[in-house]
C-alpha cells in the first residue's frame, strides 16, 4: 500500500461523496493525484525551507482549476461545488498551497470578475503590473510556511474612480469564527495524542498544529470576529465612539 494513501486517507463522515455529480467527483480525483503524487512528497522540505514549489502551480492551470470559478480571460470555470471540494482536497494535504490558489482565484481576481467592469477585467485579470506599488516579504513566520506572504507598500499611488470596484466598501459578512475555532481544536487534539511526536514535523500533526494559527486569526481575532458576527445578526455594534450614540445604534 502507498505511505501517501496512509497519510493522506480520504475521510467521508457525513458521506457527501454520494451528492457529488461525476464533473464535481472528477475534479476531486484530480486534484486529489497531484496533492498526493506531487506535494506530499516534498511539503515538509518546503515548509523548513519557507519557500514555494513554484514548478506544481502548472500542474493546476493543466486542469483549468488556476482561475477557480471565473470565466473567461482565460479561465476555465470551474463550478462552485466543484471548486469547494477541490479547495478542502487541497488544503487536506497542505493548506499553504491551498491559501495561494484561494487568494489568487477567489479572493482578489473573483471579486473583478463579479462587480468589475469589462474594462477593469480586461486590465486587472489579464494584465499586470502596478506602479508606485511594491512589496517586501515577511520572513521568520512560524506558520503557512509555504506561502511568500509580503507586505504592501504604496509610495504616492493615486487609485483613479474607474479602477474602483463599486459597492464593495468593507467585509461586514465576513463570518469564519465557529469553523475555525473547531479546527484549532481539532489540530491540538491531533497534537495531544502523539505526545512528544507531537511537536516533530515528521509526524506532520506539528505543522498542521502552527499552520492553523493564522487561519485562526485570519481578518482579526477569534474574538473580534465573533463580535462581527453579533453585530450582523443583532444590528448592535459592541463599541462604538461616543460621539456616534446619538446618531446611530451601529
Amino acid at each position: 500500500m502507498s505511505l501517501h494513501f496512509i497519510l493522506y486517507a480520504a475521510s467521508d463522515y457525513y458521506q457527501l461523496d454520494d451528492l457529488l455529480t461525476p464533473e464535481e467527483k472528477n475534479v476531486r480525483n484530480q486534484i486529489r493525484k497531484i496533492m498526493v503524487e506531487d506535494v506530499a512528497p516534498i511539503m515538509v522540505e518546503y515548509w523548513e525551507k519557507a519557500e514555494f514549489p513554484h514548478h506544481i502551480t502548472p500542474k493546476f492551470g493543466a486542469l483549468g482549476f488556476a482561475g477557480g470559478p471565473i470565466e473567461g480571460y482565460g479561465c476555465k470555470m470551474i463550478p462552485a461545488t466543484a471548486c469547494a471540494v477541490a479547495y478542502a482536497e487541497i488544503g487536506r494535504v497542505d493548506p499553504s498551497i491551498g491559501s495561494s490558489l484561494i487568494v489568487h482565484s477567489c479572493l482578489t481576481t473573483l471579486l473583478i470578475a463579479q462587480h468589475g467592469s469589462d474594462e477593469q477585467k480586461q486590465k486587472f485579470i489579464v494584465k499586470k503590473g502596478a506602479p508606485g506599488l511594491t512589496v517586501t516579504k515577511i520572513e521568520n513566520k512560524v506558520a503557512l510556511r509555504i506561502v511568500q506572504n509580503r507586505d504592501v507598500i504604496f509610495d504616492n499611488v493615486f487609485v483613479p474612480d474607474e479602477d474602483k470596484l463599486p459597492y464593495l466598501t468593507s467585509f461586514q459578512g465576513f463570518v469564519k469564527a465557529w469553523i475555525t475555532l473547531l479546527a484549532c481544536e481539532t489540530v491540538a487534539l491531533g497534537r495531544e495524542l502523539l505526545g512528544g511526536n507531537g511537536i516533530l514535523t515528521d509526524f506532520l500533526v506539528a505543522k498542521a498544529f502552527c499552520d492553523m494559527e493564522p487561519i485562526y486569526s485570519y481578518e482579526d481575532t477569534y474574538e473580534i470576529n465573533c463580535l462581527i458576527t453579533g453585530r450582523e445578526i443583532t444590528g448592535i455594534a459592541s463599541f462604538k465612539h461616543p460621539a456616534m450614540e446619538k446618531l446611530s445604534r451601529l
